[in-house]
């Protein structure tokens, strides 16, 4: 059985690479795992719009990441507003890059829009993982819950 203290312990060690292995990980377990459905249902031409949906999402993570990364060092407190300008920097580059791709008509839109939702909700386990051990490091008052 974990404990509470366990799971905390487990989310303060996610350093940017281990971040960079797990949402490459869950994005590659995504693609092998909806690769034949969306070939079944949107035939070949879903197949590029998975992959850059994936993509799109894979890189509002990254970006995400930023105002976590620049507020490493600093009091609880302050990391706050990092967290949420994270959270929406995330957002609004998957949603632009999203939009470019659709807008180009170089991919499906329908499977796109899906697989932006689904690789989105899918980095978000990272995303948040990573987010809480950036708040664990510092004053540790986090830990005191």
């Amino acid at each position: 059985m974990i404990t509470n203290g366990e799971v905390r312990s487990a989310s303060r060690g996610m350093t940017f690479p281990r971040f960079l292995a797990l949402a490459l990980g869950i994005l590659v377990v995504l693609w092998a795992l909806g690769f034949p459905a969306t070939r079944r249902l949107g035939g070949e031409a879903a197949l590029p719009a998975m992959f850059v949906a994936g993509s799109s999402a894979f890189v509002a993570s990254l970006v995400g990441t930023l105002p976590l990364l620049l507020k490493r060092g600093t009091a609880q407190v302050d990391k706050v507003p990092a967290v949420l300008a994270s959270m929406a920097l995330r957002l609004l580059v998957v949603v632009v890059l999203a939009t470019a791709a659709a807008l180009s008509g170089l991919v499906a839109r329908k499977p796109l829009w899906i697989w932006v939702a689904v690789s989105h909700a899918g980095l978000l386990v990272a995303d948040t993982l990573f987010a809480r051990s950036e708040m664990a490091e510092g004053s540790g008052t986090m830990e005191k819950r």
